[in-house]
């Protein structure tokens, strides 16, 4: 299934563009406390040489981050494991400094976008024992973002229903429209692994009425189309997803190429191919004459194809299969009616 992280970081593959500050906890640690600003029982408690040393290894961490960043994904690993070093060293100084704690999720999350595929498991559960930890020690503070973020890392290690009440959480908490309109869509994906269409088609329904209702843009109405289209494909109402990816390619001015965005990532693999099979047949819905309706159902056949062959723990499996055989059937006749001998190429909904 498709699933979208916030842009800025990216999706998959990057980072989630943390806050660097939070409206619920404002605190800086440019300085360090002075003494006036202190109420005398904390302050007889603060080891105020800890927090000037603490603050600089921060600002370091942060430097060698912000240096990575401006490399190639190839050579920003060794600044990132040497920001990593430094912010590690901070926590153990100030274990429960928001800003401190921020920095290492972001660094965090980071090393996991970069990481190669053999170290990702071990990777992500580091990251989301960061976040799990952030949220215990900050409940009210980015609530949205840790939610989102701990949804995709379970939707990216194969947890699915997991995904499911950290996307409700989101929406709970956040104001954010974007976010909610993600979230959405997201939510009716996750659904949709996890086996409850019904749910899935619901959630789909919900992020099309919010799209509706706020000025959601058209990279992201286009994504809960296909998504939807997939949906209600699977649940069995074939016209339903046909006219839903019609709409999402006509708001795309044609082939889907936001499918392939970075920002867009999809679990499990070859999940993908489900989006071109149905951007193929409402392609050939749509087109003008036999020749080009023939080449756009050979192109839906070729994405059936391709999904079978990767897809092979997909519960999906029996339904592509059975797409697969009525396409073929179609093209057959379609083939048979160009030597006279079948009626031309039926209508992909009939």
């Amino acid at each position: 299934m498709k699933f979208v992280f916030p842009l800025g970081c990216v999706a998959l593959l990057a980072a989630v563009a943390w806050p660097k500050t939070s409206s619920a906890e404002p605190h800086s640690h440019q300085d360090a406390p002075h003494e006036s600003h202190l109420p005398s029982r904390f302050y007889q408690t603060l080891d105020l040489e800890a927090v000037r040393e603490a603050v600089s290894l921060q600002a370091r961490a942060t430097s060698r981050t912000n240096m990575a960043l401006r490399m190639s994904p190839n050579e920003r690993l060794g600044e990132l494991l040497f920001a990593s070093s430094e912010i590690q060293r901070a926590k153990k100084l100030l274990p429960r400094d928001r800003d401190i704690h921020w920095a290492s999720i972001e660094i965090s999350d980071l090393l996991y976008a970069t990481s190669e595929p053999a170290e990702r498991p071990l990777r992500r559960e580091r990251l989301r024992d960061e976040l799990l930890a952030f949220r215990a020690n900050h409940p009210s503070d980015n609530a949205d973002l840790i939610a989102f973020h701990l949804a995709i890392l379970a939707i990216q290690d194969g947890r699915y229903a997991d995904a499911i009440p950290e996307y409700q959480r989101v929406l709970e908490t956040t104001r954010d429209r974007g976010l909610q309109q993600m979230t959405l869509a997201n939510l009716g994906e996750a659904f949709m692994l996890a086996g409850d269409l019904d749910a899935s088609t619901q959630a789909f329904e919900r992020a099309l009425l919010h799209a509706e209702q706020h000025a959601i843009t058209p990279r992201s109405r286009t994504l809960v189309l296909i998504g939807a289209a997939v949906a209600f494909d699977r649940l069995g109402d074939e016209a339903r997803a046909i006219e839903l990816a019609s709409q999402a390619r006509a708001l795309a001015g044609g082939e889907l190429t936001v499918l392939r965005d970075p920002s867009v990532f999809f679990e499990p693999e070859g999940e993908i191919a489900i989006y071109d099979y149905l951007s193929a047949m409402a392609r050939a819905r749509s087109a003008e004459n036999e020749s080009e309706r023939r080449d756009a159902m050979h192109r839906a056949l070729f994405a059936l194809q391709t999904f079978l062959e990767i897809a092979e723990t997909s519960p999906y499996r029996d339904h592509a299969k059975a797409r697969l055989e009525t396409l073929s059937r179609w093209l057959e006749a379609a083939d048979n009616g160009r030597r006279g001998r079948a009626r031309p190429l039926p209508q992909p909904s009939e």
